[in-house]
């Protein structure tokens, strides 16, 4: 696939980010959906991308119907549970881009219910992973859908949100626990990222965020940004991203959750004015980090300039 964009920055470790996810990204025209539900980032940061670096809102909206499609006959086990729970977040950017309220509330009201067995089963999502996606998930629908002016039932969600931390949470300690009462980088990263994350816990949350970050796993890497970008640790945003998003000779589509990143938070690139036409961006980058950027919006291109230098 060839990509119209570029990137320009004084920072070697930027580019390095921008050329190996834009490579991954080209290397096919479409992934196959087994390739983008390999892993729970995969998917979502695969359309996050796609709509930044490419413009075509039609092309990605054919891959969320297709998926959706493919998710209502092949959920089989937990990780491919825990990876379709991330639709609703693909469902999100695509959203933000392109303003098409009647195609999302389509998709809400078909592909909703292939998640209703395992949001209505007590003995679904023993383990904390699972049981995160799925509250993830239910929460991801009910803010698209708000957004679209769609109101969805609340009993359902305060039964899921008292269910999961009457089992994942401690109160003695204000931290996530996992099926095994014991606390780490993912329980930390995904109540955050998610968006489920109990009043009283953003401490000790932060404080595993800054101690422990780069202790999570590269698939879920993509979680780990957005988990402290909503913890609003500003100035963590950069060396974050500089240390866990380093290129890899040989990685998933999770690893394009970096590139995702590095554009529409660290660059600052509002995504819903770039749908648009309208160049809009507030950058997160140090002002010693320089950078450049183009790219496009349907047959016109924006660019993007940051930093001192």
């Amino acid at each position: 696939m060839e990509l119209y964009c570029t990137f320009e920055s004084d920072s070697e470790e930027l580019t390095g980010i921008w050329e190996q996810g834009t490579a991954l990204f080209s290397e096919t025209e479409t992934p196959s959906c087994e390739q983008l539900l390999a892993e729970p980032a995969a998917f979502p940061a695969y359309v996050g991308v796609a709509l930044l670096l490419c413009g075509d809102a039609s092309r990605v909206r054919t891959l969320l119907s297709e998926m959706g499609d493919y998710l209502t006959e092949n959920i089989r086990g937990q990780a491919t549970l825990r990876a379709a729970c991330t639709y609703p977040l693909a469902l999100s950017y695509y959203l933000r881009y392109t303003g098409d309220t009647a195609f999302v509330m389509n998709a809400i009201r078909k592909y909703c219910v292939t998640l209703s067995p395992y949001w209505d089963a007590p003995e679904t999502g023993e383990d904390f992973l699972t049981s995160a996606f799925l509250l993830g998930a239910m929460l991801a629908y009910r803010r698209v859908g708000a957004a679209c002016g769609m109101t969805l039932p609340l009993a359902r969600q305060a039964r899921l949100l008292d269910s999961f931390h009457s089992r994942f949470y401690d109160p003695k300690t204000s931290r996530y626990v996992d099926e095994h009462g014991e606390s780490g980088p993912l329980t930390a990263v995904l109540p955050a990222a998610l968006g489920f994350v109990s009043e009283g816990s953003h401490a000790a949350i932060r404080q595993c965020l800054i101690e422990d970050g780069f202790a999570v796993p590269r698939s879920y890497r993509m979680f780990l940004y957005d988990a402290m970008a909503a913890e609003e640790l500003i100035d963590l945003l950069y060396p974050t991203v500089l240390e866990a998003g380093r290129p890899r000779p040989v990685g998933g589509y999770a690893e394009l959750g970096a590139l995702r990143f590095l554009l529409d938070t660290l660059c600052g690139v509002d995504t819903e004015m770039l749908g648009r036409g309208i160049r809009c961006m507030d950058p997160a980058l140090p002002s010693y980090v320089s950078f450049r950027l183009t790219l496009p919006s349907g047959s016109t291109f924006l660019t993007y300039e940051g930093g001192d230098a």
